[in-house]
């Protein structure tokens, strides 16, 4: 597994390469090699390192956490990273649902569709100017 400094690190150069869209995920299948899948709340921990990047976990039989989230958590959140669809229908209950879709309507988040993801972001002046030019599918093994 990916070390804290690792991660810094891999957080450090993705912040310069600026991708597009980041992928993480574990094994589903059975390996070639030998090693072993780590959990979800492993690559939810690695995410959320990654700052400010449309991360997208993929993990089979993702669980659900609804919460319930007020306007201020919300945007912590996007600040935090960008979530997909998929995070918002495992996370958000109807109330906080209603409140980022309010969010939306205000101009103050943005639902954008990335290399066939749909993700929402907390919208800044920088977001408006950055470029992405190419997608990282980052693949992590325990």
């Amino acid at each position: 597994m990916l070390g804290d400094k690792s991660i810094e690190q891999l957080n450090d150069a993705l912040q310069k390469i600026n991708p597009n869209r980041i992928d993480i995920g574990t094994i589903d299948r059975p390996p070639a090699y030998d090693v072993k899948p780590i959990n979800y709340e492993k690559l939810e921990n690695i995410a959320n390192k990654l700052k400010n990047l449309p991360v997208n976990i993929t993990y089979k039989n993702r669980p659900k956490q609804i919460q319930s989230f007020n306007k201020n958590e919300i945007l912590n959140l996007l600040k935090m990273r960008p979530l997909t669809q998929e995070d918002i229908e495992n996370t958000f209950d109807n109330n906080s649902k209603t409140i980022l879709n309010q969010l939306i309507k205000d101009n103050t988040i943005s639902c954008i569709l990335v290399s066939g993801i749909q993700f929402y972001k907390f919208l800044s002046v920088s977001n408006l100017t950055n470029s992405r030019n190419f997608d990282i599918i980052l693949h992590t093994r325990p």
